[in-house]
């Protein structure tokens, strides 16, 4: 009977620790609905932030967030499901299942550092002011040239 206790008690132990792991693994941190989707696929896939914001990736497969990390504006977060792990300006995460299929998410924080910035001092008389325009994602700009005001 004591023979048995010892067998049985380390398989129980074991398989509620596994248990509980694998629940808080699936049910994870949500993707916020604000999330967009960056990228997607087997291979390497990359996440270029437009914005500072959150960047997540999601295993498709197991359908849960294996990786989120903050990330600011022109930052790129690279998937290789080769290595297998998270490289974000030289930070390097492992993730589990590297075979399966994910997907990069991105939320954007609210402002952006940039945006927060004070605003510039009015130009002098002896320089041109330049104005900045901020355009979303996707939208194509045609910069044309401007006529000099007789300079």
């Amino acid at each position: 009977m004591l023979r048995l206790r010892l067998i049985v008690a380390p398989i129980l132990t074991g398989t509620l620790v596994g248990f509980l792991a694998g629940c808080s693994q699936s049910q994870g941190q949500p993707l916020p609905a604000e999330a967009v989707l960056a990228s997607s696929g087997d291979k390497v896939i990359t996440c270029a932030a437009p914005h500072d914001g959150k960047v997540f990736l999601r295993d498709d497969t197991d359908n849960k967030i294996v990786y989120s990390s903050d990330i600011r504006k022109d930052q790129t977060a690279r998937f290789d499901p080769d290595q297998p792990e998270v490289s974000i300006n030289g930070t390097i995460s492992t993730i589990p299942n590297p075979n399966h299929t994910h997907s990069w998410y991105f939320d954007r924080t609210e402002p952006d550092r940039a945006d927060a910035a004070p605003p510039a001092a009015p130009a002098s008389d002896n320089t041109q002011a330049v104005q900045t325009v901020h355009v979303p994602v996707g939208v194509k700009v045609d910069v044309q040239p401007q006529p000099s005001n007789g300079n």
